[in-house]
């Protein structure tokens, strides 16, 4: 009889926390959807994929943020409105392009040129997908899925929206093109350190910096590594663990110079 009773216990015991356990609403965790950048986009496909683009392969939030001021750039709320009118007679579609692919030539005040190109970074599509994102923070999405594709066929066609922005740039970002190896000039390497890499490393090479380490005595080798292709020399042990740092082939001539700088 006891035998029944503990049997009948356990029974009820398990059908009450089943009961429970079934009764709490249940969440599903599923991985991102994949976004084809040659598919026919709707307008929130192409700001969630601006979006992933933003916060992941581009690394923007490394500098800017949304609704507060970034470490190292200005904020991005709102830059949507904004962009329409920043410069006179550029609406904010050619502005926002302008400001990824050349961003060195208009500059908030108050913040320095270290932002690089980010057609080194990203493709004509993505840059094309992030620019509708940015254009969501406040503004009117006007990039269509016809102008995403024809960032991607860059090249092919001289009509894309992409090259009539800077196409000395994608050119460059398209074809990666290798100079042959010249001496290095130690000033111009200094420049363009100071120019692109202390927004993650330190100003004074051998110190660390807030999120590079030190680099002062990188051989060539290591530079090449990590500023064409953001990946390290087979034989080499990284200083960090962290791998952040995007490939910026918009310094592809650069290279010799910032190892002379780095010596």
């Amino acid at each position: 009889m006891n035998t029944i009773k503990v049997i009948l216990f356990t029974v009820l015991v398990v059908g009450f926390y089943s009961f429970y356990a079934n009764s709490i609403p249940q969440t599903e965790s599923h991985p991102p959807k994949k976004i084809s950048l040659d598919a026919k986009l709707s307008e929130d496909e192409m700001i969630e994929a601006g979006e992933r683009v933003y916060s992941t392969k581009g690394t923007c939030g490394i500098c800017h943020a949304i609704g507060r001021k970034g470490s190292r750039g200005p904020d991005l709320n709102g830059v949507g409105l904004r962009a329409a009118n920043r410069r006179e007679g550029m609406n904010a579609k050619i502005y926002l392009l302008e400001s990824l692919l050349d961003p060195s030539v208009y500059l908030v005040e108050g913040y320095a040129p270290m932002m690089p190109p980010m057609a080194g970074i990203l493709t004509p599509g993505e840059v094309m997908v992030t620019v509708a994102y940015l254009q969501s923070l406040g503004g009117q999405v006007n990039i269509t899925p016809e102008d995403v594709r024809a960032a991607m066929q860059v090249g092919a066609s001289s009509t894309s929206p992409v090259t009539e922005v800077a196409p000395a740039v994608e050119e460059t970002a398209v074809n990666t093109i290798i100079n042959e190896v010249k001496s290095g000039d130690a000033e111009k390497g200094k420049t363009v350190y100071n120019t692109f890499c202390i927004a993650c490393h330190n100003p004074d090479p051998a110190l660390a910096g807030p999120i590079g380490p030190e680099i002062k005595g990188s051989s060539r080798e290591l530079l090449e590594a990590r500023v064409m292709r953001g990946q390290y020399p087979d034989d080499y042990t990284p200083k960090r663990e962290t791998k952040i740092m995007p490939p910026m082939t918009n310094l592809v001539n650069d290279i010799d110079h910032l190892t002379e700088f780095l010596k």
